[in-house]
């Protein structure tokens, strides 16, 4: 009796544990913006893969200057794109803030990429390596987003255009990459 007690135990284990490790799609309706990577339904908390935004706020108080200005800009269009739309989500994993960090779709359009495209985010927080703390295997996706970005850089959209000897003010927690 122990024997197939254990035995069933480690067949739910089993599933559960391979359950997590699928990707797990799904619709859902975007009822409010925190900023322009982080939003909400009416269940969850979302924080869009791959990419970054600048901060809207420090220690709950807002932030200004370039910050400030590229936060708030990136906080509306993501509004625009995502506020009462039903939207894809597919989900990656759950952050150390208990976000799920996941790729949206709306409209057959990937909010990280019109992110990227207007030069209010920047690839972060996706690395290909195995072990890697942001470690997802799609290399494809990866060089999506990078193209992407690169793109926003040679047309110098939204703060690509101020250079990158200013990134550092836009992205104070980031600065030692822009060196």
């Amino acid at each position: 009796m122990k024997i197939i007690s254990v035995f069933s135990l480690s067949i739910i284990f089993t599933l559960v544990s391979c359950q997590n490790n699928t990707k797990q799609t799904y619709h859902t309706t975007i009822t409010s913006v925190y900023d322009g990577d982080t939003f909400y339904d009416d269940f969850n908390t979302y924080r869009l893969f791959g990419v970054d935004t600048p901060e809207l706020k420090t220690d709950s108080i807002l932030n200004s200057g370039l910050q400030g200005k590229y936060a708030l800009e990136a906080t509306n269009l993501s509004k625009k794109v995502l506020i009462n739309q039903k939207i894809s989500i597919t989900k990656i994993s759950v952050d150390p803030y208990k976000r799920i960090v996941a790729k949206v779709i709306t409209q057959n359009d990937d909010l990280a990429k019109i992110l990227l495209s207007k030069g209010l985010a920047i690839v972060k927080y996706f690395n290909l390596e195995k072990g890697s703390l942001y470690h997802y295997d799609d290399e494809p996706y990866f060089n999506e987003l990078l193209k992407v970005q690169s793109q926003a850089i040679k047309t110098k959209s939204g703060f690509w255009k101020l250079g990158i000897e200013k990134m550092a003010l836009i992205f104070p927690k980031h600065q030692n990459i822009f060196k």
